[in-house]
């Protein structure tokens, strides 16, 4: 008997779009799969009542399939983990409303499941493409990491949810979604490798993201909170580190810190976290100087020099 794997899809306020990524989790090879759509939408709102005539019209003879409405917006987490407490599944796979699984999606990752015979892994990821709302190529994801990543991940997320297959009961054990401003998703997979920390991928594209104008649950207004927030979160769990880990987690979460207020035109907020940065690192590098320089001229400017330097430099090494 396979293992039954549910598919968790939450959905606000893009019923237009929620029909592809329902498709593509109900024509999953894997034979045992459940699919629940999530409705986070206000119970009044047209949004709700789209997505509800959609179900009804056009997935009501799914037996697989099961429509959860949440009683009023309450936030990706909290439907998301809504979904987990109504899942029968012993495997989670978290797929946004815009995303698109490819069929032999899960059917893959769950033979790299089987083929651990101590029950190590606590997920399974895949290659990505990154599609327009067009579903023309931007960009490939390709993280080629596993085993303990607990560390990695601190540093760098292994992988959007759409990615990766979860282990049930570990994410049970850790947690779950958390409520934050953004980076949601990357400390959820924080938590659950600090229970779990083992990690295995396909070598495959098995996932379509799209990037696209519609709206979505997190705001890029909302980001450089979450990245303060997700920092904060993931100093009590220092203690697990080496103080050579612990110096480089706290320099890459810094400076994306600084980045993404960069990237939102907010020069004070920059300098300020630059500076706390330094001063909690004790220590100045040219790195840190060059950062510094970034945020003065502004990403475009910098960056435009960087390019206008290395393209001196290689016309010079002809």
């Amino acid at each position: 008997m396979n293992d039954l794997v549910t598919v968790i899809i939450t959905t606000y306020k893009r019923p237009e779009l929620l029909n592809r990524s329902l498709r593509s989790a109900l024509n999953q090879t894997y034979p045992n799969v459940e699919v629940l759509v999530v409705d986070d939408n206000d119970p009044e709102c047209a949004a709700r009542k789209e997505t509800e005539a959609l179900m009804k019209n056009t997935f009501s003879d799914k037996d697989n399939l099961r429509y959860l409405r949440m009683p009023c917006n309450s936030g990706a987490c909290a439907a998301r983990n809504h979904g987990v407490e109504e899942s029968k599944g012993e495997f989670i796979q978290f797929l946004d409303d815009d995303d698109e699984m490819l069929p032999e999606k899960i059917a893959k990752q769950m033979a790299v499941f089987k083929a651990d015979t101590n029950n190590k892994l606590s997920a399974v990821g895949c290659y990505g493409e990154v599609v327009d709302g067009e579903g023309r190529h931007i960009s490939d994801i390709k993280d080629d990491i596993k085993g303990d990543v607990f560390f990695w991940n601190m540093c760098d997320i292994v992988g959007v949810t759409s990615q990766i297959l979860i282990r049930k009961s570990t994410y049970v054990q850790s947690g779950g979604f958390e409520k934050m401003h953004a980076s949601q998703d990357h400390w959820m997979l924080i938590r659950l490798f600090s229970v779990g920390p083992y990690y295995d991928y396909v070598p495959e594209k098995l996932v379509k993201i799209y990037h696209h104008t519609a709206s979505r649950i997190s705001t890029n207004n909302n980001k450089p909170l979450g990245a303060v927030e997700l920092y904060e979160k993931c100093k009590p769990l220092f203690g697990r580190l080496t103080p050579d880990q612990v110096k480089l987690v706290m320099r890459v979460r810094n400076e994306n810190i600084v980045d993404v207020y960069l990237n939102q035109g907010l020069k004070k907020q920059s300098i300020h976290f630059w500076l706390e940065g330094v001063k909690e690192r004790k220590k100045l590098k040219l790195r840190d100087l060059s950062r510094l320089v970034k945020i003065v001229m502004g990403s475009k400017t910098y960056g435009g020099i960087i390019r206008a330097l290395s393209s001196i430099k290689h016309s010079l090494s002809r």
